[in-house]
């Protein structure tokens, strides 16, 4: 049965939250300040029907919590709100989820009312300076794995035991602590005194980065990369996609795309690391990172149109790297100097003898061809799926994929001009022979010229459209064999990468623009 709120009233002890603290570190002192251990406090401010610890109450508390809490310590909403996780929604992302995970949120790994990830960090000397020892909030933050106050490096377990640091559970079972002042400090598995532990003198730039960060956090704005006033969200977006190339070029984390939050706190470190040394405001170190770890443009923007504007910024000298505008006199020159050195052009001889990228639809000289042979066999292949098929539909749609193949080797159509093109157009692009003299094409050999491909069209649109249902009412010259309606881009591409692969084709024709006959 769930108890209450107007049921309780106002305790003698009640404590507010300490600066930047954490919901269950102030939760912890509160139950030990009344002689209550934590699941106690639980049962007495919701009932046994509502548990409390079997969830990330970080993240965000629960409205008949929060209630509960006003009626007994008198806090205010504002207050209860800066002890949630939440709090960081707007500053270092755009959502803090308070179910599931975040950016830059350490997930804990709930299992009931244990924690199966150390996902909760300290400071051994926070703790031991503190007049009252607590848990900050910032201890859940992913990008913060130091201390800028005593400069050292932060732990996430139990040294003793290698356990996760839970304080909610010090006081669980009968080997658990009696609650007192100062309690939450133990280990809940073998009660060790973090206080105690000897931590590890932090890397300086690592700290002041983390300064700078935390300084963006508090403010949520950042003056970077000559900007003043940057928004919060679009430096810790930036930040994100550079430390997802340091994890996976860099420092070669497994598996690749592991999120940055589930990584254990060495590595995190590492990477913060690796990422002061780059972000000093100036492009210069962060395009020497991408030169050394051999990144492209696009492992660091996924998407134009989602990365901040201040990093594709930063990007450009790579960008115009990676993708240079050449001029066809330009394109030329260098065909012929990889002909003269290798004999023949080719993009992987280009690359390796010049290290230059030519792989674009543009450079016809670089273009990979298919031979004729390899089309003749796909015709071939074709020819050999149209006289297996006893479908009147199946059939009908090789034909048609016999046609378009044919208008691709010999004419030159791509896919977007193939679901485009109308009957009135065809009369005006190809010439009107060799259908007269009534030769059976759909079994002869792979036209290698345009005029055979232009009869066979005309063939097509005379002795098997007509039998497609509803082919009078569409003006397009290819369409679907079952329902009539004109063929997509997509739905030509799907047919040509299924006709390539029944041939045992794929090595040789590695797409449709190769298939195109240079001239």
């Amino acid at each position: 049965m769930m108890r209450s709120s107007s049921e309780l009233t106002l305790w003698p002890n009640h404590l507010k939250p300490l600066q930047d603290e954490l919901a269950s570190s102030w939760l912890v002192r509160l139950a030990h300040a009344h002689g209550y251990k934590s699941e106690q406090l639980c049962r007495i401010l919701l009932g046994r029907a509502r548990p409390m610890w079997n969830r990330d109450v970080d993240r965000q508390l629960s409205e008949e919590l929060r209630e509960a809490l006003r009626n007994v310590t008198a806090i205010s909403a504002e207050q209860l709100d800066l002890l949630g996780l939440t709090a960081y929604q707007g500053i270092v992302s755009e959502q803090v989820n308070a179910n599931g995970n975040s950016r830059w949120i350490l997930p804990l790994g709930v299992w009931h009312r244990k924690r199966r990830m150390s996902s909760l960090m300290c400071c051994p000397m926070c703790l031991a300076t503190d007049a009252v020892p607590y848990f900050r909030r910032s201890w859940r933050l992913s990008f913060v794995t130091v201390c800028t106050k005593h400069h050292v490096d932060l732990i996430d377990e139990c040294p003793a035991c290698c356990s996760p640091i839970t304080p909610h559970r010090v006081d669980v079972g009968k080997v658990g602590l009696i609650p007192r002042k100062n309690t939450l400090v133990k280990c809940a598995s073998c009660g060790y005194d973090l206080r105690s532990v000897v931590p590890t003198k932090a890397e300086s730039k690592l700290a002041a980065f983390t300064r700078t960060l935390n300084q963006a956090v508090a403010v949520g704005h950042v003056d970077w990369a000559g900007r003043p006033g940057m928004h919060s969200v679009l430096f810790f977006n930036g930040l994100r996609s550079v430390i997802k190339v340091v994890l996976n070029r860099d420092l070669w984390t497994l598996p690749i795309g592991t999120e940055f939050e589930r990584h254990p706190i060495a590595t995190r470190r590492r990477a913060m690391q690796i990422a002061a040394s780059i972000f000093n405001g100036t492009p210069q170190p962060l395009l020497q990172f991408a030169y050394r770890v051999k990144a492209r443009y696009v492992d660091f923007v996924d998407d134009p149109r989602l990365c901040p504007y201040w990093l594709l910024t930063q990007l450009s000298g790579l960008q115009r790297s990676q993708h240079p505008r050449r001029s066809a006199v330009e394109i030329a020159a260098i065909a012929d100097a990889v002909e003269r050195k290798a004999g023949r052009a080719s993009p992987n001889r280009a690359r390796r003898e010049f290290g230059v990228n030519l792989s674009g639809p543009g450079h016809s000289r670089f273009r990979s061809q298919v031979s004729d042979e390899a089309f003749e066999w796909l015709v071939a292949s074709v020819d050999h799926s149209i006289s297996r098929a006893h479908d009147p539909s199946a059939k009908l749609a090789l034909i048609q994929d016999k046609v378009m193949f044919g208008l691709i080797r010999a004419v030159g159509w791509g896919s977007s001009r193939l679901c485009r093109v109308g009957l009135d157009e065809v009369e005006a692009s190809l010439p009107l022979c060799g259908f007269a003299r009534g030769e059976s094409l759909w079994f002869d050999a792979g036209p290698l010229a345009a005029d055979c491909a232009a009869a066979r069209v005309w063939w097509f649109l005379n002795e098997m459209r007509p039998r497609i249902p509803n082919s009078a009412a569409c003006g397009r010259v290819f369409l679907n064999t079952t329902s009539g309606l004109p063929l997509s881009e997509s739905a030509i591409g799907a047919r040509f990468t299924k006709a390539v692969r029944i041939a045992n084709l794929t090595a040789s024709i590695r797409d449709m623009h190769a298939l195109k006959r240079m001239p």
